[in-house]
């Protein structure tokens, strides 16, 4: 199943800005047509208790965590 970090921003009816989120979603299918990113953008708002929100940007994940034993790059 495809994992992503996701980058959206939200809308309250309460506050007057727009507030900004990440998470990392994991998904039945890739993010491929408008109608995957307009279920993004439902989760998200609901997610985060918002009348709407706008997925601003997102990246295909390997998944949600590292594997056992497959240790993190090494940094330059």
């Amino acid at each position: 199943m495809p994992c992503y970090h996701i980058h959206f921003a939200a809308t309250r009816d309460h506050y007057p800005q727009n507030t900004e989120h990440t998470r990392v979603i994991t998904m039945d299918h890739p993010i491929e047509y408008g109608s995957d990113i307009d279920e993004v953008q439902t989760w998200a708002a609901e997610n985060v208790g918002a009348q709407s929100a706008m997925l601003t940007s997102w990246r295909e994940l390997k998944g949600e965590r590292r594997p056992a034993g497959d240790d993190a790059p090494a940094s330059a």
